[in-house]
């Protein structure tokens, strides 16, 4: 059995290729990282830019709920790719994914 590389996941010119290279590379993130930046007072907080992947994949997908994309962290190769195989609990993507405001 043969490790498993989850950057090798993404090919080029799908969605998710491109969603990284959005994301990673053209995004001011700023915003996110204040919010974000607490591993002073406890736990380490997961990456904003983690969190953004798999919730605009997760709704590419038609995935709203935050259970789903949990589930979708621990089982589905291209969002645990995504995700950096972090597995962020549903509270924590349903915390990330509600405090989003739209502007007009």
């Amino acid at each position: 059995m043969s490790p498993l590389s989850y950057a090798d996941q993404s090919v080029e010119g799908s969605f998710e290729h491109a969603l990284v290279e959005i994301v990673e590379e053209r995004l001011e993130l700023s915003a996110f990282e204040e919010r974000y930046g607490n591993d002073e007072t406890g736990r380490p907080a997961y990456d904003p830019m983690v969190l953004l992947k798999v919730v605009l994949y997760g709704y590419y997908k038609g995935i709203l709920s935050s259970r789903q994309l949990a589930e979708a962290c621990r089982r589905n190769v291209v969002f645990r790719a995504l995700s950096a195989d972090a597995r962020p609990n549903f509270t924590t993507l349903a915390g990330f994914g509600g405090s989003w405001t739209v502007r007009s």
